[in-house]
């Protein structure tokens, strides 16, 4: 590419930047005097590029909206978070509102990447998963009171031993708002896709990046992670899977540290070295993706609830979704057991209406007493609204 080119090409990503920009701060950023930039604007307009002239004192130049989409000036984070959008974006459902344009905008953008980007983000493609890939996570839960059982979460101790913020860490109890993103995120398989993908929070992109390649490679690495508390430390960790989790990204692998299996927040990672060797992942280490939920489900809250339901699997998935509920087959019966962690009981026994089905709660015997309740004042609406239609 000729110098002059690469100039001109440097002046749309100044312009694309966004706001008006002076000739003397273009002039500057590109390298050259006033009259080139000139001569540059000129030759985008002969592109059909929308450029503006903005006269006065703080006058310049910027991109007006235009009949077309002019070329995009994207960085190599850039490119990897409208790849990761797009894709994201399919895994959410949104590919049938958008037909194949997802799937071409993709490909033109990765015929583009430069090789070594190319191969990282294979390497990110091919760590990530999904929990909403798991059939039984899809149909979520629509209970927005949920909430209150995340709404004391960051108040909550949840210290078992000398590495309970470990633990925390691990099921990410400490972000309760997660599990009630999970279980708020009420309506269609398409307004969720779409509340998804806008509150996606893509981690950084060199962590990305590096943690991927050390998960394709079998490659330990140390990591600068700060825990829920704050108190940042130094982890050696033998990196499984990356998992993309509601609005957060985690990376599942074993601790070598304490020789068990964690669960990190990327935007936690602050700092990430790929070591020297390679290591063996256990034969029969779960799916990251699984495992993620299992810990948001088995994470330490305040009350730990027991429930038979005569139904299918299916049936109870539809109101509690695996990062909220352990659900079992029991051995001889056309049942579940559903085994949960929750802070609050209060939504419960609406949830558990809900489902049409009977239920035999094991635990706790405070749930119980709740769900008699609600029968209670049920049954006396009801009666009321009997009467009044009476009269």
């Amino acid at each position: 590419m000729t110098r002059p080119t690469s100039r001109v090409l440097v002046l749309l990503e100044l312009l694309q930047s966004g706001g008006t920009r002076t000739v003397a701060e273009l002039a500057e950023r590109i390298g050259v005097d006033g009259r080139t930039v000139r001569r540059y604007v000129d030759h985008l307009i002969d592109l059909d590029v929308p450029v503006e002239s903005v006269r006065g004192r703080y006058g310049g130049y910027r991109l007006a909206p235009g009949y077309c989409l002019p070329p995009l000036m994207l960085g190599d984070d850039e490119a990897l978070a409208v790849l990761l959008g797009l894709l994201a974006g399919r895994r959410a459902g949104l590919a049938t509102a958008l037909g194949t344009a997802g799937e071409t905008a993709s490909a033109k953008i990765r015929r583009v990447l430069p090789k070594l980007l190319a191969r990282r983000l294979d390497s990110v493609l091919e760590a990530l998963a999904f929990t909403a890939d798991h059939a039984d996570y899809v149909d979520r839960a629509d209970s927005a009171d949920r909430e209150d059982s995340a709404g004391s979460a960051d108040h909550a101790d949840h210290a078992d031993s000398a590495d309970s913020a470990d633990r925390a860490d691990s099921a990410d109890s400490a972000d309760r708002d997660d599990r009630a993103g999970a279980a708020d995120s009420a309506g269609s398989a398409d307004r969720a896709g779409l509340a998804a993908l806008a509150t996606l929070a893509f981690p950084d992109a060199t962590v990305l990046l590096s943690v991927a390649d050390a998960v394709r490679h079998l490659r330990p690495i140390s990591i600068r992670y700060t825990d829920r508390e704050g108190v940042p430390s130094e982890r050696i960790v033998h990196p499984y899977g990356i998992v993309s989790h509601e609005r957060r990204w985690y990376v599942r692998g074993m601790d070598a540290g304490i020789a068990e299996e964690r669960t990190f927040r990327l935007d936690r990672i602050t700092d990430v070295r790929t070591l020297p060797g390679m290591f063996e992942p256990p034969a029969e280490h779960e799916d990251p993706a699984r495992s993620v939920l299992t810990g948001f489900a088995t994470a330490a809250y305040r009350h730990e609830v027991t429930v038979i339901i005569h139904a299918t699997a299916e049936h109870v998935r539809s109101r509690l979704p695996a990062s909220l509920a352990v659900v079992e087959p029991v051995t001889g019966a056309r049942s579940v057991r559903v085994e949960m962690r929750v802070e609050s009981l209060d939504w419960l026994p609406a949830v558990l209406a809900s489902l049409d089905r009977p239920f035999e709660i094991e635990r706790p015997d405070e749930l119980r007493e709740r769900v008699l309740a609600l029968a209670d004042r049920l049954a006396t609406s009801a009666r009321a609204g009997g009467e009044g239609a009476l009269a």
